[in-house]
């Protein structure tokens, strides 16, 4: 069904010049095409769809943000980082963003970054618990015991399963 639903979004979009430059925004179309191959684990065919999307409309966070997602998946790093970063230039309230390069620079081994962009995504969102984890975890590859455990264990307090997991893991109640 999904793959229906994709075929006809890429008829659409492919006959977009054709149209009245009024009857729809490409831009929305291929964001809406790339979340679709995202959703079934196509992630470079969704990376394309975003970048087509940012081409469009450069000053879209979403499509920014979207194709950071895409770019994550396929293990492009600094890629997703830079995406993710251009995000959150356009629209810096979301911290879905923030939560997002903060994985990202984890992945890199800069977690003094990804602390302090968990760190920003838990100011916009204080009971973020998913940040609050992933922090936790970036403070414990620096070394930060102590800090790693109050964050998780405060994760865990509000029942995230990857919280409670770690700290069953880690032989400590949350």
């Amino acid at each position: 069904m999904r793959y229906a639903f994709v075929l006809l979004l890429s008829l659409v979009c492919s006959s977009l010049p054709l149209l009245d430059a009024g009857a729809a925004d490409p831009s929305v179309l291929l964001l809406e095409q790339g979340k679709a191959y995202y959703e079934d684990g196509k992630y470079q065919a969704a990376w394309d769809a975003y970048d087509r999307a940012v081409s469009g409309d450069p000053r879209n966070f979403q499509v920014w943000y979207r194709r950071g997602q895409a770019s994550f998946k396929l293990e492009r790093y600094r890629d997703a980082a830079a995406d993710f970063s251009r995000s959150i230039e356009l629209n810096r309230e979301n911290h879905k963003a923030w939560y997002r390069r903060g994985r990202t620079e984890h992945e890199l081994g800069h977690y003094q970054e990804a602390i302090a962009d968990f760190s920003h995504a838990l100011e916009l969102k204080s009971d973020y618990d998913k940040a609050r984890y992933r922090r936790g975890l970036s403070k414990d590859a620096l070394g930060d015991h102590a800090g790693a455990r109050e964050d998780i264990s405060r994760a865990a307090r509000s029942g995230h399963k990857k919280s409670i997991r770690w700290m069953a893991e880690h032989g400590e109640m949350p």
